[in-house]
């Protein structure tokens, strides 16, 4: 295995299988997806005149809305400028994030380092060729809500806020368990994930609902089809509501 350094970290490198077929923007998949995400990146960006935004959590209202593929391209993406992009598998019930960035085998991860079993620099890897580090989920907990509040987790978020610019976080969807409320709280920023025709309005009203006085920084419209587009992503600002969001989408403004 090879390893790289980065701010006095050493990392084990590992490489992501690129299929044909992946929904990785880094897997050939240029065009206007490419375009939205290079977009939200832009935002964040320009929301740190404003606030810290460091740690951006990216979660949806339930599962299969794509949050986890919008995790790992808008952290593909700012990785295209920034060096030190640290995306985290924080769904410790599923942990689809190597997945789909087509990678093998067990990866020892975030579980392990909460219980103790790893250092953060022992767990994270360098994924080549997208130029991100991945903390990955690790061993499959049987108590996820009890770790993601624990003081370890506090002490592991801190620790990769010293080394990283950026932390994104893939997390559970916010129903039906407690995990992605406790991984909010932490938040610097969170992203939302609606997919178009598939979440109810309910459950769409529910999560903002559950997330009032969090630093909501925006939706994103998944798998949205417009003319001449195969997948569309809209990135929508705090202040719109959700139906309004929505509406706007539709429409194609």
């Amino acid at each position: 295995m090879s390893y790289s350094t980065f701010d006095g970290l050493e990392l084990p490198e590992i490489t992501a299988e690129l299929r044909p077929h992946s929904k990785l923007l880094a897997a050939g998949n240029y065009g206007p997806a490419a375009e939205k995400y290079r977009l939200m990146a832009h935002k964040l960006h320009s929301g740190r005149r404003e606030k810290t935004l460091q740690t951006v959590l990216v979660t949806s209202s339930i599962p299969a809305e794509g949050k986890t593929s919008v995790a790992a391209n808008l952290a593909t993406v700012l990785a295209q400028t920034s060096p030190g992009v640290l995306l985290v598998d924080a769904d410790l019930r599923a942990a689809d994030l190597p997945k789909a960035l087509g990678l093998e085998g067990n990866l020892p991860g975030l579980s392990d380092v909460l219980v103790g079993e790893l250092s953060l620099s022992e767990a994270v890897r360098r994924v080549n060729p997208l130029g991100l580090y991945l903390l990955s989920a690790g061993s499959l907990a049987s108590e996820p809500v009890t770790l993601l509040e624990s003081a370890a987790f506090d002490r592991t978020l801190e620790a990769a806020r010293r080394h990283f610019d950026w932390i994104i976080v893939d997390s559970p969807p916010l129903a039906p368990f407690a995990d992605a409320h406790s991984l909010a709280a932490r938040a610097d920023g969170i992203v939302l994930v609606v997919r178009w025709g598939f979440t109810p309005t309910g459950e769409l009203d529910r999560s903002i609902e559950a997330l009032a006085g969090l630093p909501l920084t925006g939706l994103v419209l998944n798998a949205f089809d417009e003319p001449h587009h195969d997948d569309y992503y809209t990135y929508y600002k705090q202040n719109r509501t959700p139906r309004r969001a929505l509406a706007r989408g539709a429409s194609g403004r």
